[in-house]
């Protein structure tokens, strides 16, 4: 318990729901305590950031799912949604429709680099989280640019 001049507060823990206050008053041959106020800490994090593959990819291979796990106190569900963007910025990203879950495997239709990232959110009204942004390239087909001609040589017999 705080106690200052003739005005204190008693702090309490409940459960691990939060912390109880109540403010005392004392004066005039008497002590009045308030109502007990709740106070609740709500937080959501990303706990697991999503890891960039360590190669590129081939066009049009299988992908290993990015995933992440989020976490947070006063939550009873955890949304995600995931973006995506040509730049190394959450800045003009673009949300990736139906991409609302902890993992997500990105395309490797189009050649080029892509940047993805994912934001937590959920019902506690906290603020929402951003991942780690993670780099994935996916690499053009080889191609034969020059095929070989066939040829006719004569061999010179001794």
């Amino acid at each position: 318990m705080y106690m200052l001049d003739s005005l204190g507060v008693m702090i309490w823990m409940v459960g691990n729901i939060g912390l109880l206050f109540r403010a005392i008053v004392a004066g005039n041959e008497q002590i009045v305590y308030s109502n007990p106020a709740l106070l609740r800490v709500y937080y959501i994090r990303i706990k697991t950031q999503p890891i960039a593959p360590t190669t590129p990819y081939c066009k049009d291979a299988i992908a290993t799912p990015l995933t992440v796990e989020a976490e947070g106190r006063g939550v009873t569900s955890m949304t995600y949604q995931w973006y995506e963007n040509t730049e190394n910025s959450t800045v003009g990203a673009q949300l990736i429709s139906g991409a609302n879950e902890a993992s997500y495997i990105p395309s490797t239709a189009q050649p080029g680099i892509k940047y993805y990232y994912v934001q937590a959110s959920n019902n506690s009204g906290c603020d929402q989280p951003v991942s780690n942004i993670v780099k994935v390239e996916v690499l053009s087909p080889t191609t034969i640019t020059l095929q070989p001609q066939s040829a006719s040589y004569c061999k010179k017999m001794k």
